[in-house]
């Protein structure tokens, strides 16, 4: 019978590493619940301003909830992982960051936003311009048959850094499984 299970933001990782302690092991159907943190790892916080990237530890971002464990995954398996639901937390942020992004030359300088996302159903921009919301998580993936403390960007064929924002809720990635146990990792939440 299949199970619920809850992963929290307790243990995380930075890196893809098939040496990385599973924190859950699953059966196949199970669901899992995770929460993420904020892919900055709390460098950053509402209040915060374009200063505060100067001090950024880019060793610090994009810590993962995972690995989970699947029992009987094996590699040349395929793992289907169906999103159920996605809720954000109060507020997040956006930034220009130097050198990075597809307009990095047009825009050079660096910058920080943050937004109130506390209703949960809208981006405030302002008092009279609010985008709604339609979450989904940045980064999911298996770890990769050489992981071996392999940056999280960029994405592979184990999944990974893939910013795709149509896979939010009730959308399906399949992903090759690529070590024992699949080695399931996910974080890196967008609103």
């Amino acid at each position: 019978m299949a199970e619920t299970h809850k992963c929290t933001t307790d243990t995380v990782h930075y890196t893809w590493h098939k040496k990385h302690e599973p924190i859950l092991t699953i059966d196949s159907g199970d669901t899992v619940v995770f929460e993420t943190r904020e892919v900055s790892d709390n460098q950053f916080n509402f209040y915060s301003t374009t200063e505060a990237i100067s001090e950024l530890d880019w060793d610090y971002v994009y810590p993962l909830s995972g690995p989970v464990y699947i029992n009987g995954a094996e590699p040349g398996d395929t793992l289907a992982v169906e999103i159920l639901d996605l809720k954000t937390k109060h507020w997040g942020w956006t930034a220009v960051l130097p050198g990075l992004g597809l307009l990095a030359e047009d825009y050079p300088d660096v910058y920080l936003r943050t937004f109130d996302l506390s209703d949960g159903k809208y981006i405030h921009f302002s008092d009279d311009i609010k985008v709604p919301i339609d979450p989904f998580l940045g980064t999911m993936g298996v770890c990769p048959k050489d992981g071996d403390g392999t940056p999280i960007m960029p994405p592979g064929n184990f999944g990974g850094n893939l910013d795709v924002r149509q896979l939010t809720i009730g959308t399906k990635l399949y992903l090759p499984v690529q070590q024992a146990g699949a080695l399931f990792s996910c974080g890196d939440g967008h609103a």
